[in-house]
């Protein structure tokens, strides 16, 4: 199985890709770090349409929630699975110190709610919020038991998930 990650050389895209590649997945690590340009949408969704898994992992403008539209549009039907990361800071009760990373986390969750609304249940898609709490916790653990948790689960089922390290 092949998956594609956005903002993998992050703290939180490596320990995802590092989770990936123990369960013997090939990764494409699609970061700006790496020479990918998310200004050219279109070259970022050809590098994702021909794999089976897309982890939205991106934090850079609204292109997270512009590559979910476009990747579900053209996996719409298929049996593949969109994995959205945003954050527990969207959480009532939780404050964020980044207004605008806020709002970007927002309005990718608001995109994937809509697009479960528009009743299909393929590709399948999951929404983690990821967030801090334990320090002796690593992101490497906490991105295992989340890409444990996603394997495990029915093949069809939707499902949000809060994950604190």
């Amino acid at each position: 199985m092949k998956v594609a990650i956005t903002g993998g050389t992050s703290s939180v895209g490596k320990s995802l890709i590092k989770a990936y590649i123990r369960r013997g997945y090939e990764v494409i690590n699609i970061s700006r770090s790496l020479g990918y340009d998310f200004n050219n949408v279109e070259y970022i969704v050809d590098t994702i349409v021909p794999c089976d898994i897309f982890v939205n992992c991106l934090h850079f403008e609204d292109i997270q929630s512009t590559l979910l539209t476009k990747v579900w549009a053209l996996w719409n039907g298929t049996t593949k699975h969109i994995i959205n990361i945003s954050t527990c800071n969207t959480l009532p009760n939780f404050k964020s110190k980044d207004a605008n990373y806020h709002a970007q986390k927002i309005t990718l969750e608001n995109t994937h709610w809509e697009l479960i609304d528009k009743e299909s249940l393929s590709p399948t898609m999951c929404l983690v919020k990821l967030g801090d709490g334990d320090e002796t916790a690593t992101w490497d653990s906490c991105c295992e038991y989340v890409v444990n948790a996603i394997e495990t689960v029915t093949p069809n089922y939707l499902f949000e998930m809060a994950v604190f390290k």
